[in-house]
């Protein structure tokens, strides 16, 4: 049964190392992205350089979520807004709030194309997007100085993904 927020989550002092962790592949250079995705694969990108680096590369995302940050600097980007419905939503540093976890759950559970703007912090969106995502979707989401992270969803990482959403601070599920 699938996991229904009751409130928001906070990412614990205990767990970070554990968020520090590389899952899928370390991708440092667009050619080696080119050779793991195609046009027929469902996309979802976390973060403006990732997302960027994507549309640049003739790529459509099904799903992104940006913060117009970087770093923790600010991002100017082009990513395209046409032909995404676009949904507004705050949350915090180190959190999940409910209501990026709806819009998470949501989008990927209709055909419409989402943009997800954050005002706060995106990072922790590649749990939620991660658990949500159909099976080998590509999830897609960076890692500052070092590249982007490339996951092929299925079954393992998902029940990964699900036990570390249980162990973060005020998950009450039902």
């Amino acid at each position: 049964m699938p996991l229904k927020l009751d409130e928001d989550l906070f990412l614990p002092k205990s767990m970070k190392d554990e968020m520090r962790k590389k899952y899928g592949t370390l991708v440092k250079k667009e050619d080696e992205l080119l050779n793991m995705i195609s046009e027929k694969d469902t996309l979802i990108s976390i973060g403006d350089v990732c997302t960027y680096t994507l549309f640049k590369l003739g790529f459509r995302a099904k799903l992104y979520i940006i913060d117009y940050r970087t770093k923790r600097g600010p991002f100017i980007n082009d990513i395209p807004k046409e032909g995404y419905h676009i949904l507004n939503v705050k949350n915090p540093q180190s959190m999940i709030t409910k209501e990026l976890w709806n819009h998470i759950k949501n989008s990927l559970q209709n055909d419409k194309y989402i943009r997800i703007e954050v005002d706060g912090e995106e990072d922790l969106a590649t749990l939620p997007a991660i658990y949500f995502a159909p099976m080998n979707a590509i999830v897609i989401y960076g890692i500052p100085d070092k590249g982007m992270a490339v996951i092929k969803v299925n079954q393992k990482m998902k029940k990964q993904i699900e036990n570390m959403l249980i162990k973060m601070e005020g998950s009450h599920w039902n």
